[in-house]
């Protein structure tokens, strides 16, 4: 295969796994520009195939007592424990559990943040 080949770049194959460990999620980061701060235990597997064109994306993450600043909210994020899982470059949030170190007023105002944290993450995959 010639990769230098620009005319059949997309066709290419792609196959990378990746098993990390790390207190803040540096590989990830770069695609959140709504995150000004996150730290904590981070596991994450994370296997891309298929080729440039039709990239798949599999794999779970695993966040333990983390914690988040996004640029939205000047209510940090404490406490976050979550599991999810990549499938077939769908993010599935199996398990979200998390406290703000202020306390909310409304209902709506949760909603606002959920709904910021998920539109982060629906424009990576």
């Amino acid at each position: 295969l010639n990769y230098f080949n620009k005319e059949m770049i997309h066709l290419k194959p792609i196959y990378i796994d990746i098993n990390a460990e790390s207190k803040s999620m540096e590989l990830l980061s770069p695609y959140f520009p709504f995150i000004k701060k996150i730290k904590g235990d981070f596991e994450y597997t994370l296997s891309i195939h298929g080729n440039y064109k039709k990239t798949i994306r599999d794999g779970e993450i695993i966040i333990k007592n983390a914690y988040l600043d996004i640029l939205q909210l000047d209510n940090r994020i404490n406490n976050i424990n979550s599991y999810a899982v990549i499938n077939n470059n769908r993010l599935i949030i199996n398990d979200f559990d998390a406290e703000l170190l202020q306390d909310v007023e409304s209902e709506d105002f949760l909603n606002e943040i959920t709904m910021v944290i998920l539109t982060g993450f629906m424009t990576v995959l």
